[in-house]
């Protein structure tokens, strides 16, 4: 079974955010980002939420999602502007698993920048990563249904709805939600 442990550090650069591979570094600014946005993370976050509550926790995350990633298991990004350096958002690839190779991706993007189309360039600097560097066959995102702005950004960037997979997921509130599976093959894949 083919695996990659990302060792080295990952930047990747767009024209107006960077994905730079999460690092101790960060952990001040990540936890300023989840803590003023933890209202909207509760219900789709609740983990990141419930561990991420204070600089040295969000160190002791950072440091946990570095491990993970240094077995292949895990690939995490701070997304920056390339203008200023401010911490943006997050975005990683999850749940990798290398038989298909295929992967879920997770990502938030601060309050103040969403609806400008950073995520939208994120997202397809990763994807570029995952399709043609390391040979990904499938990227899958799951999204509550009535998160429609992610929904209708996912679609633009080539993704298709899959299915409506019933409770998939408990939200920080402990309730039990559906969530609208979204997928991506390499370009030149599928129909």
């Amino acid at each position: 079974m083919m695996q990659f442990p990302f060792q080295q550090e990952l930047k990747l650069e767009g024209q107006r955010v960077m994905l730079c591979g999460v690092h101790r570094a960060h952990s001040e600014a990540f936890f300023r980002l989840v803590d003023g946005n933890r209202d909207d993370l509760r219900l789709s976050f609740p983990v990141l939420c419930g561990e991420v509550i204070s600089v040295s926790r969000a160190r002791n995350w950072i440091a946990e999602r570095r491990r993970m990633q240094s077995q292949g298991q895990h690939l995490a990004f701070v997304i920056t502007s390339r203008d200023t350096g401010v911490l943006l958002g997050y975005l990683a690839a999850v749940h990798i698993e290398y038989r298909v190779p295929k992967c879920e991706l997770a990502y938030f993007m601060d309050a103040a920048y969403r609806r400008q189309g950073l995520m939208q360039e994120a997202l397809n600097l990763l994807l570029e990563l995952l399709f043609h560097s390391l040979h990904f066959n499938k990227v899958l995102c799951r999204v509550a249904p009535e998160n429609e702005a992610s929904l209708r950004m996912l679609e633009c960037i080539g993704f298709e709805r899959e299915g409506l997979i019933r409770n998939d997921f408990r939200s920080g509130h402990g309730i039990l939600g559906d969530c609208v599976y979204m997928g991506k093959l390499p370009p030149g894949q599928g129909v």
